[in-house]
This record gives C-alpha cells, structure tokens and sequence, in this order.
C-alpha cells in the first residue's frame, strides 16, 4: 500500500505500509532525480492495511491495531494515540477484529474526527484532540 498526500512536502513523498515476513512497519520514500531514500519504523504487529492522513495526523490500521501518528519537524513520526478495538456482540464473538477503513472528517462541535469503519464490528468515531469515542455503531453482516 502507497498513499501520496501534497501536505507531506512535495509529489515526491510517499508514505506507505511494509510486509515482509517478520517486518511490518511504516515508511517515507523521498524520491528525487537520482536518489531514493526509505526510512520507516516499526508500527504494527500486523500488516499496515489503510492509512489516512488530515494534514497533521495519520491513522494506521493494522488488523485490529489502530494508531494515530503526529509527523514531527524532523520528519519523524511519534504515537499520539493506540486506538483499543471494538468490543464484541453476540453477532460477532467468533469475527476477526479487522479495520478495513478511516477516514478523517470534521463536525460542528468537533473540528477534526476520525472515522473508522470495521470488517464485522461496525463503524466508529474519535475526536482528534482527545481521541475519545465519540459515536459509533454495531452492523449485522459485514462492511
């Protein structure tokens, strides 16, 4: 997974999850005419499956892993948040916990809300100063 966002700095700039066994992480290409530099850490114990980014703030999920990461002046990343999963209902006891969106979006009494929407538990929403669950919903079947 590469995701490119302008607010990183330049079209040059990727920021993107890495698999290799043993290895999941997240990363920085910067590219430029004849250099390509990756750097990453490691962020998950899974494989980085989605990733958002609202300017300031990304959100990882991994599975049932869910981050929020502050980029830094130096360029690093730093956790600001480790989001617990969804609990549980009588529907899906026996499902996976597997993030399978996010979203950042804004509403009147909160200007900035991560949206994340979940495989068979549902969707959720964080504000971002706090991250404080702030409304959310169970779904019969799977999203």
């Amino acid at each position: 997974m590469v995701n490119t966002w302008p607010q990183l700095g330049s079209m040059d700039e990727s920021v993107f999850g890495l698999y290799a066994p043993s290895y999941q992480s997240l990363g920085h290409k910067y590219s430029g005419q004849s250099l390509l530099k990756l750097d990453g850490f490691w962020a998950h114990c899974y494989p980085v499956e989605c990733l958002a980014f609202n300017g300031t703030h990304l959100a990882s999920g991994a599975h049932k892993e869910l981050k929020v990461w502050a980029l830094k002046s130096n360029g690093s990343w730093v956790m600001m948040a480790n989001i617990n999963p969804p609990r549980c209902s009588s529907y899906t006891t026996a499902c996976d916990i597997i993030v399978t969106s996010l979203h950042w979006t804004s509403i009147t009494s909160y200007p900035s809300v991560l949206v994340m929407t979940y495989m068979s538990h549902g969707i959720a929403a964080f504000e971002a100063r706090t991250f404080r669950r702030i409304g959310g919903t169970s779904v019969q079947g799977q999203i």
